[in-house]
């Protein structure tokens, strides 16, 4: 005779063990199906990032650009149009615009710096040491740092002298030296070898450099943003609208005559 006081089995509780099965049993097939982070990029030799941003000089080596400034200091800030030209390794051309007009032109072939104050008809004469770019462009820098800067390029040392490139976070860290008492590092993008960031370092301070909106420009990816933080606290912005590296520009557009009635001025003096 049957039992009458046996339980009838628990179905909550099969029902609940058979739910947990299906769990790990989807759980498993699932984990084989989760898409795998993908790995960084193999860091490179120093050797490696050199020729790559020796290539990029070579692409860069004429240059035009036309686009806006802004220059923000504790004791005043400009904002103007301009126009930047470059012939590498060290001539460069800046025509300053007010909305009308040529305002300042400031110009370099390598062996003189000239600044043309074109309302106070007076152009300025003198050798293009650190100082004078400094007070005419405002970047206390060596005219070859300034002419790749203005590129969206890092200044480029003698191979000979050497480096070191890490894996950091946000990129490679490559770092080298630019005389004696300088040193440079520069952070580039893993996946396309953009330069991001140039930091300069001297006994006269640190100059911090970052580079962003690459834009396709004749096969180069060219930065049309350039953002400096300068020794002493002054901030410089370049954005460039338009870039050309197809234009050839003949020596005599880094160079300045002075017009008629216009006074010529010493910048040692």
């Amino acid at each position: 005779m049957p039992n009458r006081c046996r339980r009838a089995p628990d179905r909550d509780f099969f029902r609940l063990r058979w739910v947990t099965a299906l769990f790990l049993l989807c759980s498993a097939g699932c984990a084989g199906t989760v898409p795998r982070a993908p790995e960084p990029p193999p860091t490179p030799s120093w050797q490696d990032v050199y020729r790559i941003l020796a290539s990029r000089h070579a692409a860069f080596a004429s240059f035009q650009g036309q686009g806006s400034l802004v220059y923000e200091s504790a004791d005043e800030t400009i904002r103007s149009s301009q126009m930047i030209v470059v012939k590498a390794p060290d001539k460069v051309r800046i025509d300053f615009r007010s909305p009308f007009t040529l305002t300042y032109t400031v110009t370099s072939n390598g062996r003189e710096l000239a600044a043309y104050d074109r309302g106070q008809k007076v152009l300025y004469r003198g050798a293009p040491t650190i100082a004078h770019l400094a007070r005419y462009t405002r970047v206390p820098v060596p005219l070859a740092v300034l002419t790749a800067l203005l590129r969206g390029l890092p200044p480029l040392p003698n191979e000979a002298v050497g480096g070191s490139i890490e894996a950091v976070e946000g990129g490679w860290l490559w770092t080298g030296s630019l005389g004696a008492s300088s040193k440079m590092t520069v952070v580039l993008d893993p996946k396309t070898t953009n330069v991001r960031q140039v930091r300069l370092m001297s006994p006269d301070g640190i100059l911090d450099v970052t580079f962003d909106r690459y834009r396709d420009v004749n096969g180069q990816r060219a930065a049309h943003r350039m953002r400096a933080q300068l020794p002493g606290g002054a901030r410089v912005e370049i954005r460039y609208g338009t870039i050309w590296l197809d234009r050839k520009h003949k020596d005599s557009a880094f160079h300045l005559e002075p017009p008629p009635g216009v006074r010529v001025v010493d910048m040692g003096a």
